[in-house]
């Protein structure tokens, strides 16, 4: 059987569409190998932080799962805590700190010295060369999983009729000629999204809420209720740091799409984060809960949308109006600009409210 590749160009993951997907098997091991080789080749497909463009993000390809959620925690932790130029990093000490051998963050600072954000001191140890603070403009990206591949496989089936609203587990590994482990993780995943539900008897079945034309109005309609009265909320209020790091992130899709390159997990990413924070600047958890269901799922009722270029520089666009009204304090014209971006959200969509 013929596999998968996926390339780096510009240190950014191309990934196989889903038409090739079909005509061929899931990832294998020689996914694996392809991409370990392309990562021991830093200085070819690598973006140096002098050369990271308009958003003024550096991207980082890390390895693999484990090791992006490394990386975040150690960046996580330079950020909360400060640390300045100059600062020590301690293999030993980050190592109980964060419940891992030293070998796999030993590898983590040596990635992180290919960008010049530390320095590897021989007989000294490694010292950081930016702020704590500065590493939020650091993004990490890892190679997408064999889960990750069946999971935007079947949500797209679904979309478009070729699966069907109930299945059984049986039937989802013969339809995608999957072992049962990958199959239940992915499940477990779709379940956990409020994507699909067991059923009373054998199977499972998508959310039928999610299924039709009056799911896309009744969706629509609930944003234009929370969102744009959310930003108008005596409580809310937004962080200047937030929304520094949700333009770059913006800029930064941005600039992929420019150079023909459009990731869906991206833009969902990026799309979600943008009104997640907006509810979370209300400081209310019934709102924050509501917004937080609500984007689990939007992640099939518009996961199709985020292969759209034009759409997404768009909203990108919208989203950008937005940030620059929350930073001068103009609520009310961020909230305007909130129910503009959701109409014109729905217009884009042939859905009319």
């Amino acid at each position: 059987m013929q596999c998968i590749k996926c390339y780096m160009i510009n240190n950014v993951l191309i990934r196989p569409t889903m038409q090739v997907l079909r005509q061929a098997c899931l990832p294998t091991a020689s996914l694996i190998s392809t991409m370990a080789t392309l990562q021991k080749k830093p200085q070819e497909n690598r973006v140096q932080p002098d050369a990271i463009g308009a958003s003024g993000m550096t991207v980082i390809a890390v390895a693999n799962q484990r090791q992006l959620t490394l990386a975040r925690q150690i960046i996580k932790l330079a950020y909360a805590q400060g640390w300045s130029v100059g600062h020590h990093i301690m293999e030993e000490k980050l190592s109980a700190q964060l419940g891992v051998s030293r070998s796999p963050i030993r590898a983590i600072l040596r990635l992180l010295a290919e960008y010049g954000i530390v320095e590897l001191q021989p007989n000294r140890g490694c010292f950081l060369l930016v702020s704590g603070a500065a590493l939020d403009d650091v993004k990490l990206q890892a190679p997408p999983t064999h889960a990750d591949h069946l999971y935007s496989l079947m949500i797209e089936d679904r979309l478009s009729g070729s699966l069907p609203q109930r299945f059984t587990q049986t039937e989802a590994m013969r339809h995608y000629g999957v072992a049962r482990p990958l199959l239940e993780r992915v499940l477990r995943r779709l379940a956990y999204d409020g994507l699909i539900a067991r059923n009373d008897g054998q199977g499972w079945s998508f959310s039928q809420t999610l299924d039709s034309q009056q799911s896309r109005n009744e969706s629509y309609a609930f944003r234009l209720l929370l969102e744009p009265g959310a930003i108008l909320m005596h409580t809310f209020q937004p962080d200047k740091h937030i929304l520094q790091r949700l333009r770059k992130q913006h800029l930064l899709l941005i600039e992929q799409i420019k150079d023909h390159v459009l990731d869906n997990a991206l833009a969902y990413e990026t799309d979600v984060d943008f009104h997640r924070s907006i509810a979370a600047f209300t400081s209310n958890s019934f709102v924050i809960d509501a917004m937080e269901q609500h984007n689990r799922l939007r992640h099939l009722l518009e996961f199709s949308s985020y292969s759209n270029k034009a759409r997404v520089i768009n909203w990108c666009q919208e989203h950008l109006g937005i940030i620059a009204a929350l930073e001068t304090g103009n609520y009310k014209k961020a909230s305007t600009l909130m129910r503009e971006h959701i109409l014109e959200a729905s217009d884009s969509g042939l859905i009319r409210l």
